[in-house]
């Protein structure tokens, strides 16, 4: 791609930005943080019951409702 004829001033941001794709790649990254051995061992759900009162348990309510909507890959 030659970048000298792209102009990006004149496309707006939705042209680039996926919503879907968001919302997977957020998933991932809280898979990432928060599913692994040393942390959670249970089914990696943000809307699972036992992983909402495992972020209870913790304190982290906040943090996990910040984390927004995500798609379950």
């Amino acid at each position: 791609m030659n970048t000298s004829t792209v102009n990006f001033d004149s496309d707006s941001s939705s042209d680039y930005y996926d919503e879907k794709w968001d919302k997977m790649t957020r998933y991932l990254e809280f898979q990432e943080a928060y599913c692994n051995p040393s942390k959670y061992r249970g089914r990696c759900d943000p809307n699972n019951p036992e992983l909402i009162e495992w972020f209870a348990k913790r304190k982290l309510t906040k943090r996990l409702e910040n984390w927004g909507q995500m798609i379950v890959n």
